[in-house]
């Protein structure tokens, strides 16, 4: 059985096709991500992660003021009906 690479499989697979022929040059590229690309995405992650971290948090907490103060309503009309 034939060994192909990556360049001879990207030909065989998208010479059929008219409409993925303009992607080939684009899948042929191998260089990859450099070190500091990674870094800058891996940085940019970490800022969104902590960003969406402190809206949980905010959130959560609201929900539980939010909780508190509903329950002191219902005991507020729970004791006014009883007196």
């Amino acid at each position: 059985m034939e060994r192909l690479n990556f360049k001879t499989f990207l030909n065989r697979t998208f010479n059929s096709s008219r409409a993925l022929k303009p992607l080939i040059p684009l899948l042929k590229d191998e260089r990859g991500f450099s070190l500091a690309e990674i870094l800058v995405a891996a940085g940019m992650l970490g800022v969104l992660s902590l960003g969406v971290t402190q809206l949980m948090q905010n959130s959560t907490k609201t929900e539980k003021r939010l909780g508190q103060q509903m329950n002191l309503v219902t005991l507020e009309g729970q004791i006014r009906e009883a007196l």
